[in-house]
């Protein structure tokens, strides 16, 4: 099992601790990486992370409804993004505005072949609509 990288995003006048884990290489970096969000409380965290390639962002908002990962892969690279159950059976995420299914992984749903590029991925609770009702501060570079 490789080993697991964990840098840490937080906000200095958040009371909680946050993690994203990004990226965890799968095998020998070779362009393939998984991102598992673990932001605590924190309403929203952001994280750049340079690699070979050019640079892994994340960005994840969440709510207690839904929870919103925003992913920009450099080139020639593929993820699998994972994002909290939020007690939902169901395994469907939103994928770029499509419904796709994922696979369970413990607390997780995750969804492989998360190509080069902007990507939105969205997971609600049983019965949620709409978009998280905490936004950041304007001027962020990923809204």
């Amino acid at each position: 099992m490789p080993s697991r990288v964990r840098p840490t995003s937080s906000s200095s006048s958040a009371t909680a601790s946050a993690s994203v884990r990004v990226p965890t290489p799968l095998g020998h970096w070779c362009g393939h990486f998984e991102v598992r969000p673990q932001p605590g409380a924190l309403a929203w965290a952001e994280l750049k992370l340079p690699v070979l390639s050019g640079f892994i962002e994340v960005r994840v908002e969440q709510s207690a409804s839904e929870f919103e990962l925003t992913l920009v892969a450099p080139g020639n690279t593929q993820a699998t993004a994972c994002l909290p159950r939020l007690g939902g059976a169901s395994a469907e995420l939103v994928v770029d505005g499509r419904p796709r299914s994922g696979h369970a992984s413990g607390d997780f749903l995750c969804v492989a072949g998360v190509g080069s590029g902007r990507h939105t991925i969205i997971r609600r609770a049983r019965g949620a609509q709409g978009r998280p009702s905490h936004r950041p501060p304007a001027g962020h570079p990923l809204p």
